[in-house]
């Protein structure tokens, strides 16, 4: 196992405060609570919490630097009938071709990680999807507006991950 590294900046945990999903701000509202709570003015590294991966984050760090356009990072799971559990992802050369969150008929087995990097000029982006009827829920269905509008990056990751968004799937890993 790879030695773990110490950061050059701190990591904050932003509560914003719901106490059920029925007064929960979805995914994306957190971001924007964050964003404007924390007055982020900066590059931003995304790592949704159902996350269990063994890979360096440092590596699409340096892939999003390269590029300095929104990044996500996108595993093949080798199973259309699991991709179905997830946002799954079309990419070309690098770039994501399409997005659609937990299709009935996935065409790729490429998914969603739930891990993101948005560059700092897409900080307006964000906020301005808030202002939009569309969901809330899910940071993909943002991925999926952002396409419209610019280029999204797929990084691919190699190495262990893992979805571990409910107890059972969270179990089969013990």
């Amino acid at each position: 196992m790879e030695k773990l590294r110490t950061f050059k900046k701190s990591v904050e945990i932003v509560n914003d405060g719901t106490n059920s999903n029925d007064d929960r701000l979805g995914g994306i509202g957190d971001l924007d609570f964050a964003i404007s709570g924390k007055k982020i003015d900066d590059d931003i590294l995304v790592v949704l919490g159902d996350n269990y991966f063994e890979f360096n984050l440092n590596d699409a760090v340096e892939f999003f630097k390269k590029r300095n356009e929104c990044v996500l990072a996108i595993k093949d799971i080798g199973s259309l009938k699991e991709a179905k559990k997830f946002g799954v992802v079309r990419a070309e050369n690098g770039k994501i071709i399409s997005f659609v969150e937990k299709p009935e008929n996935p065409d790729s087995s490429h998914v969603s990680t739930g891990i993101y990097i948005f560059p700092r000029k897409d900080i307006n982006l964000i906020r301005e999807y808030m202002e939009t009827g569309l969901p809330k829920d899910g940071p993909g269905f943002l991925i999926h507006h952002f396409l419209k509008l610019q280029d999204v990056f797929a990084f691919p990751l190699e190495g262990f991950w893992h979805d571990i968004g409910d107890m059972k799937t969270y179990e089969t890993l013990k």
